[in-house]
């Protein structure tokens, strides 16, 4: 026996469905359409990532413990993408600037993981990893973040978090925070 099925295309993120066309007395079942369904919403997640992102980010640190008289003014800045419309990963480098030592440049890969899902706006978490040159210490820093989004092209990023320095005879630790701009590469 023959059956025939409509298929009736819909909006990305709504339900999709085959309806049963009657052949004789037997209808056929409800067939979800999920083929459509999945490649728009595939395409509407492509728009949100692979785009690079350039962000510049002044910011303060305070010392901690022994390093207590040791504050410094940073800026930092660094090209990346988002991997996923959660997960951003980039290279950054800059200069932090000690108000009572030498200068030290840190150079260091940078990973971001969006806990408020996929909303341009939101709470999210960055980690540091790298080096700080003329210091010659290791740089682990991790600081949750809160993302406005004024604009599709243009966010704005305002955290406060924990730095470390690590080298073979210690740590040096501090608090910081810092404000961001991250720009896209193009506009949506």
């Amino acid at each position: 026996e023959r059956a025939l099925v409509e298929v009736h295309l819909v909006a990305a993120g709504e339900e999709a469905h085959a309806f049963p066309a009657k052949v004789g007395a037997v209808p056929l079942l409800h067939v979800p359409v999920l083929l459509v369904q999945y490649r728009m919403m595939a395409q509407k997640q492509e728009q949100k990532t692979n785009k690079l992102e350039w962000t510049v980010e002044p910011g303060f640190m305070f010392g901690v413990g022994e390093w207590t008289s040791t504050n410094a003014f940073t800026i930092t800045t660094g090209v990346g993408t988002w991997l996923t419309p959660q997960l951003y990963a980039g290279a950054h480098g800059g200069a932090w600037i000690p108000t009572t030592d030498i200068s030290t440049f840190p150079l260091f890969a940078r990973l971001e993981y969006k806990l408020d899902g996929e909303s341009m706006e939101g709470l999210s978490l960055q980690t540091d990893w790298g080096y700080l040159f003329s210091a010659g210490t290791g740089l682990i820093g991790i600081m949750p973040t809160y993302t406005f989004a004024p604009a599709d092209w243009c966010n704005l990023k305002v955290g406060a978090g924990y730095n470390v320095s690590l080298d073979a005879y210690g740590s040096a630790h501090f608090i910081g925070i810092r404000i961001g701009w991250q720009l896209t590469s193009k506009k949506p």
